[in-house]
């Protein structure tokens, strides 16, 4: 397992998988501190439909208990996250058994538009506001496009400028099948982070 360390140098913001643990970090702002988050991830399957189950990580608390795989991202605090999948040392599915999962990616929504038809329920995604786009460095439609999916540990950053609530679509792929597993839990922000 990497431990990894965030550089904020002006607005040059680095990521790097490190042997030790992360050195430090250089904030935006006098205030603003990193917020690791390390989320453990598995597929499970039913009848043959694969899902992907948060086994640990980050909870918000709601009325109705905690959220599993929700990330509540502090006032003046940049997000930090790190998804894993179980076994979590495979960096690409060459040279692996087809039963190997892999993560295809991440993908956002603000307002999640889900339709039904008989026991099926399909999302679609709509484009993300500006801010959320400049917060997780992600295209219009909410896919993050610096991830180099295809291992099985992915991240992604928060810089969490405003508070809001955006929801996340992660999808593992099955190296042998092409078989798709997904989860969608949310993001909520506290904002702040980078303001002097």
């Amino acid at each position: 397992m990497k431990t990894w360390a965030v550089v904020v140098l002006g607005s040059t913001l680095c990521v790097a998988g490190c042997a030790t643990q992360p050195m430090g970090v250089a904030p935006m702002s006098s205030s603003g501190k990193p917020q690791f988050f390390d989320v453990d991830v598995e597929v499970e399957e039913d009848n043959g439909t694969f899902t992907l189950e948060i086994q640990s990580g980050p909870q918000c608390p709601t009325v109705l208990g905690p959220e599993n795989g929700c990330i509540e991202v502090g006032l003046e605090k940049m997000g930090v996250i790190v998804f894993r999948l179980e076994g979590g040392d495979v960096t690409s599915c060459e040279g692996e058994p087809e039963e190997t999962w892999v993560w295809k990616g991440v993908s956002l929504t603000e307002l999640p538009n889900v339709t039904q038809t008989g026991n099926t329920y399909e999302k679609k995604y709509s484009k993300i506001s500006t801010k959320a786009q400049a917060d997780f460095y992600a295209e219009e439609y909410g896919d993050i496009s610096f991830l180099s999916p295809g291992g099985q540990e992915m991240v992604i950053l928060d810089m969490n400028s405003s508070a809001y609530t955006i929801w996340y679509e992660l999808t593992a792929v099955q190296c042998g099948t092409g078989k798709e597993a997904k989860t969608d839990p949310r993001i909520k922000n506290h904002g702040g982070f980078g303001r002097n």
